[in-house]
């Protein structure tokens, strides 16, 4: 379980990043209207907040009932939840992407349509109905007098959700947007639950909706080891020598942009207290043939975290047609995001990440490709892969084994050569492979595209 960090600092380090004036307590009449970009910039990055490219976020667009009804699943720490449920709804209107956030939020008591059978996706919320998901978020009840739907303005003042948005200016010319929305969600963060003091973000973070390298992400300022969580070291990287004298416990390690050519180095050069080169596994999985032993093994580390600035534009590399090319051995509580990882022989008989004997391990935002595996998952539990794009390889996207608690949502796969029968069998063929393995969970519009099974 993730201790719980005081993370006034990470706020500050996050909001005076993005944003050129810091507020005072508001004044309707001359607060400063935000754009709402940085606020939007900070909640994706935080995976609260999604637009229609990587800096386009549509904030001129007027939000639907939809979008905020899955803001607020996510701004109470459920959008892992949503996107695995079996839960089911009435309304028939309700398009593909949004189901199961429907369907989770109507068995909850979330939400409720306009009619039996109609939910009404697509009508614009009006800044009360926002602002009434957000305050219930925040532990706040209309229904036991706390505020009204029609008024919700006088306790969003109180908690500082309006700074920056002056709901008194929306009107047919001036619509609510969503911009507006993301000024308030990125607000929220800032405000205490209900009775407590406890903020929002540092809930979401107990809950482990959002992670410590979401939260230096959304800073992106961590060119000096200033600031950071108590016990943790940040350290800066800009070329493979640097990464791998970095790896160590109780660290943070941002990955500048370019290319960390691990080929480039010596034997002599892998190693550190916390490296190994080319770990045998064989003797631990002697059934696996066909994960190579890896070049860059990451070893008996706790609390390691690796995250790259752009991740098109930090790569680890390695050539090989016998290694995998990046591994986690015998760790906890480590992550990676934000990187590509690849086997630049395009012909690779290991895993691009290599997982094995580890638990609570988190692999997202990461690019995985040109080995026989994307990644494979052995002797390890508690992984999430999530929101990667995994593709050019030869055996399968994912290989699960001797392994439990497997959460792989909203990856991308493609251009994938699939030798072994998949742990799913719906009429589309998911690359994901799996033996003597327990709770292996795939949600979240995990799509293919040029993905073939051969025998």
């Amino acid at each position: 379980m993730k201790r719980i960090l005081n993370l006034s600092f990470m706020m500050i380090l996050i909001f005076t990043h993005f944003i050129s004036s810091v507020y005072a307590t508001p004044n309707l009449d001359i607060e400063p209207i935000r754009d709402g970009q940085a606020e939007a910039l900070i909640l994706k990055e935080l995976g609260l907040f999604k637009g229609v490219s990587e800096n386009d976020f549509a904030l001129q667009r007027v939000p639907t009932r939809l979008e905020a009804l899955v803001m607020l699943i996510r701004l109470m720490g459920e959008e892992k939840e949503a996107q695995m449920t079996t839960a089911n709804s009435p309304f028939t209107d309700v398009p593909e992407w949004g189901q199961v956030y429907v369907n989770y939020a109507y068995s909850k008591g979330y939400t409720k349509g306009v009619s039996a059978d109609k939910f009404d996706p697509n009508t614009p919320i009006p800044p009360n109905g926002f602002l009434t998901f957000v305050l219930r978020s925040l532990g706040y009840s209309d229904a036991d007098g706390d505020f009204t739907y029609d008024n919700p303005y006088d306790l969003s003042t109180t908690l500082n959700l309006l700074i920056g948005f002056n709901y008194k200016s929306i009107d047919a010319n001036n619509p609510f947007l969503r911009a507006h929305l993301a000024n308030i969600a990125s607000n929220a963060l800032k405000a205490n639950l209900k009775n407590t003091n406890t903020e929002l973000i540092q809930d979401l973070y107990n809950k482990n909706a959002i992670s410590l390298m979401q939260l230096y992400s959304a800073g992106a300022c961590l060119e000096k080891n200033e600031n950071a969580p108590d016990g943790y070291n940040v350290i800066s990287v800009s070329t493979p020598k640097e990464l791998v004298n970095a790896i160590n416990i109780n660290t943070i390690i941002m990955l500048e942009e370019g290319t960390y050519d691990i080929s480039q180095l010596s034997e002599d050069e892998l190693q550190n207290d916390f490296m190994g080169l080319n770990l045998d596994i064989s003797s631990l999985l002697p059934s696996v043939s066909d994960v190579a032993s890896p070049k860059f093994s990451i070893a008996n580390v706790d609390n390691c975290h690796i995250v790259g600035k752009d991740t098109n534009k930090v790569k680890i590399t390695y050539n090989s047609d016998s290694a995998s090319v990046l591994s986690f051995s015998n760790c906890n509580n480590c992550s990676i995001s934000n990187v590509s990882i690849e086997n630049t022989s395009n012909e690779g008989n290991g895993a691009s990440l290599l997982i094995e004997n580890s638990n609570d391990i988190s692999v997202s935002n990461s690019i995985l490709s040109g080995s026989a595996f994307g990644i494979s998952v052995l002797n390890s539990n508690d992984v999430l892969i999530n929101e990667n794009e995994i593709k050019s390889c030869s055996a399968s996207g994912v290989k699960i084994e001797n392994s439990n608690e497997v959460s792989i949502l909203k990856c991308y796969f493609h251009d994938i050569t699939f030798k072994y029968p998949s742990i799913f069998t719906d009429t589309e063929i998911i690359p994901i492979t799996s033996s003597n393995s327990a709770n292996i969970v795939q949600a979240g519009n995990i799509s293919k595209n040029n993905t073939q099974q051969v025998e």
